[in-house]
């Protein structure tokens, strides 16, 4: 009975494979109408399937919050685990991909990374990846172990910077990624992909007071009290600092004055903004302190970003926050906006593949052999070069 069932449906699947439409196989018999249209239904799922897979790709390469603008450029995939037995962090470079381009002429680079902790408790200094030479896309795959006693992990961070290594001249920068410990779940081992971003400026010090207070129906009262032990960006060793206020996605930016020639300024100015309390969950206050120069261009001296999705109109907030280098965070998008461009993304992307849309991708000249193709966005305002090989994305 088995083996006849089993030759029964060899020869189905040869009669299946022998007709040429859905059509001809219900007028055969092979196909009821039923299973035709789920047949049908099944083709079409496939085919938009492989086709999002393919935009996303292409999209990877558009989106331009991944092409990061300045030296740093890409990501890096990098593991962690914990050994007890040795109070040890280890750590394991895997790879990195789409690096950016430091040696013109041949299109490429060579890069490698160096590793360390911020502090350096045990004066371990950096240690350092080999170098792969001529690859955006680096594959490593090494394994570095740091002692951190398990007390020291709260506060400890790991950096970990990309160079360009040069033969004759100072090695270029890749980018950094900095992590700190106490966020990482050493219980799940992870393949986890950082970007890399602009040099974190650590010299940051100091915190500055704020008060926050909502008045109804729709206003934010911020006062900027006074600031502590800044950091010194004078020769005199002083500095004059004043702070850049604004609330994320709304149109008005304020500026306090300038106290000069101190490291602890007292300001005691109130800035307002209408912010409805709806809007609360995706809003964020950005204060940016800088030294003024009379001259050149102002000096950075730290950020502090306050998220208002927590905030308590009854009580107000009053607090110190202290300041650090948040250059590198996402702080020109609300969290709302972020997630409306996701969305937007979605949207085109299936719209895309149900259209078979851009018809490069998937018209049947592009399924065989290699082409080369130029894209751009005018709306995102970026470029990029694909090559198609027999139907799939390649580098």
């Amino acid at each position: 009975m088995g083996a006849g069932t089993s030759k029964d449906s060899e020869e189905t699947g040869s009669r299946k494979a022998s007709i040429d439409s859905l059509e001809a196989a219900v007028n055969q018999g092979i196909l009821t109408p039923e299973q035709k249209e789920k047949e049908e239904y099944n083709r079409k799922f496939r085919a938009r399937k492989n086709n999002l897979m393919v935009l996303k790709e292409l999209y990877r390469l558009m989106d331009p919050s991944v092409k990061k603008s300045g030296d740093a450029q890409g990501e890096v995939q990098l593991s962690f685990k914990y050994n007890d037995e040795q109070s040890a962090v280890l750590v394991k470079v895997i790879r990195a991909r789409d690096l950016a381009i430091k040696d013109i002429s041949a299109g490429t680079s060579d890069p490698y990374f160096k590793i360390d902790l911020i502090p350096d408790r045990n004066k371990e200094g950096a240690k350092k990846t080999r170098t792969i030479k001529k690859s955006l896309n680096p594959i490593y795959n090494e394994v570095f172990a740091f002692n951190v006693l398990p007390e020291e992990l709260h506060d400890t961070r790991l950096r970990l910077t990309g160079y360009d290594w040069d033969l004759l001249g100072k090695d270029d920068f890749l980018g950094e990624c900095i992590i700190n410990l106490n966020e990482l779940d050493f219980d799940q081992i992870g393949n986890d992909w950082y970007p890399l971003q602009q040099a974190t400026d650590l010299s940051v010090s100091g915190a500055i007071e704020v008060s926050l207070e909502y008045k109804l129906p729709s206003t934010m009262v911020i006062t900027i009290i006074q600031g502590r032990d800044l950091v010194a960006r004078d020769i005199s060793g002083k500095s004059d600092p004043f702070i850049r206020c604004y609330v994320v996605d709304t149109p008005n930016r304020y500026k306090t004055s300038i106290k000069y020639a101190t490291l602890n300024p007292v300001w005691e100015e109130t800035f307002e903004f209408d912010i409805p309390q709806e809007e609360f969950s995706s809003r964020t206050i950005v204060l940016s302190v800088f030294d003024y120069d009379l001259t050149g261009k102002n000096d950075p001296m730290g950020d502090v970003h306050i998220k208002l999705s927590n905030f308590d109109i009854d009580n107000g907030l009053h607090d110190w926050f202290p300041l650090a280098d948040l250059k590198n965070a996402d702080r020109t998008r609300s969290q709302w906006a972020a997630t409306a461009v996701v969305q937007e993304f979605r949207e085109a992307l299936t719209a895309h593949a149900v259209c078979g849309y851009p018809s490069f991708l998937f018209s049947k000249d592009s399924q065989i052999g290699l082409k080369t193709y130029s894209v751009r966005s005018r709306v995102a305002g970026s470029t990029a070069r694909v090559q198609v090989i027999d139907g799939l994305l390649g580098k």
